[in-house]
């Protein structure tokens, strides 16, 4: 992408999903029927697929050619670019009107995870929205960001999701949660990551394995264009076709050193 049309294309989305949170803080707040359940098989509520075809349908309007993997719906096919969508990232957040929720888009030129150009993450209370531009920066509402410079875990703030399915792998996270200064956790994957990417988290890990690629993809590029680190939960980089069956563990830290501990700590027994 050009930098004329990345530019274009960040002020589009930017308006498209304020347009779009301001619906779901007005018109749909109170569309909390659950429909059943979506492609992925999780819970799906009727302001989640308000949410999503009201983004698909703009985002359309500006980029008719335009491909989506989305959370509620699935694949739709298109040349590209390629967009990926979370309309509602903490769902039960919103739900249940607590502040950490978001909504979550990444761009790509290809259907691969890392051909990702733009990352933009709104958060839906509040409004504050992070950006990052492949080799351009990351930015929170217009402000240049950059990641912790913290390497030590125990001088660390760490956000750590702690929603395993079955309670008693929380055990995974215990050398972690012992070792680490400070523990979060607030309920929306990609702001915890844009927490990271301004400096609020020196950290954020979430070894579940049940997380697909749509609730990071976003927040990821605006971490690493912040200066930060993200990999899987084994260290390795994230990568390959868009798939949102696919299941993941992460981990994204403010820089390499502090990575490389978190990593070594929760192979500890």
């Amino acid at each position: 992408m050009e930098g004329e049309r990345v530019e274009e294309l960040v002020l589009v989305l930017d308006d498209i999903l304020e347009r779009v949170r301001e619906k779901l803080l007005s018109e749909w707040r109170e569309e909390r029927d659950m429909l059943g359940f979506n492609v992925k098989g999780d819970e799906t509520r009727k302001f989640d697929v308000m949410a999503e075809r009201f983004l698909v349908d703009e985002i359309k309007k500006r980029y008719p050619e335009a491909a989506f993997f989305a959370e509620e719906e699935g694949e739709i096919g298109g040349e590209g670019p390629f967009i990926v969508l979370d309309p509602v990232d903490g769902s039960t957040n919103f739900l249940r009107g607590i502040g950490a929720c978001s909504v979550s888009v990444a761009v790509a030129d290809e259907p691969y995870l890392e051909s990702v150009k733009v990352g933009v993450v709104k958060n839906l209370i509040s409004g504050d929205t992070y950006v990052g531009v492949k080799g351009m920066g990351a930015f929170l509402n217009g402000r240049l960001i950059k990641a912790s410079d913290v390497s030590e875990l125990g001088e660390a703030i760490v956000g750590v999701d702690l929603d395993f399915p079955d309670r008693t792998e929380v055990s995974k996270v215990f050398p972690l949660i012992m070792k680490a200064r400070k523990l979060r956790k607030i309920g929306s994957n990609a702001l915890e990551i844009a927490y990271v990417a301004h400096g609020g988290y020196d950290a954020f890990v979430d070894v579940r394995g049940v997380l697909t690629c749509e609730s990071f993809l976003g927040a990821k590029i605006i971490l690493e264009e912040a200066g930060g680190v993200i990999t899987d939960g084994d260290g390795r980089e994230i990568k390959g076709k868009v798939d949102l069956s696919k299941r993941w563990t992460i981990i994204a830290s403010g820089n390499r050193i502090l990575h490389n501990e978190i990593s070594k700590v929760l192979k500890e027994k």
